[in-house]
């Protein structure tokens, strides 16, 4: 039995494992792509009710549908999935921090907005806020 010599057999399997990264690359660009395809969905969401998601501007409708049936705050959700499939993409740890700090600068974004749907939508938000979780 013919083996193949050493480095033929060596740059064989790194053509391999990279080869297959791409096919199927795991986990990683999975959490990335989850988080990208949220967004995606969540600001489908606003197109069709025809409203904004600038937070200087007023919402003209209460999006209560689509991933907004789950979480009150899918847009800043779907950044999670994103950030942590970046930090195992980089195999940082130390890169977690960042995520840290995402989610609490997120969370007063999100006190912030909610402050603003009471004032615009009133009785509303209120019961919507009352029956859909603020994050998951």
């Amino acid at each position: 039995m013919n083996l193949p010599v050493p480095p033929v057999w060596f740059f064989g399997c790194l053509v391999a494992m990279e080869s297959l990264h791409v096919i199927a690359p795991g986990p990683r660009w999975t959490l990335v792509g989850e988080g990208v395809a949220l967004h995606g969905w969540e600001t489908r969401a606003f197109r069709r009710a025809d409203t904004t998601t600038d937070l200087e501007s007023r919402p003209t409708a209460l999006v209560c549908v689509g991933p907004y049936r789950w979480s009150r705050s899918p847009m800043y959700l779907a950044g999670v999935p994103i950030l942590v499939g970046v930090v195992l993409l980089l195999g940082l740890i130390a890169l977690a921090s960042i995520l840290f700090l995402y989610c609490t600068v997120a969370g007063r974004w999100v006190d912030r907005e909610e402050g603003a749907l009471r004032e615009c939508f009133g009785g509303e938000w209120d019961s919507y806020r009352g029956t859909v979780r603020r994050w998951i």
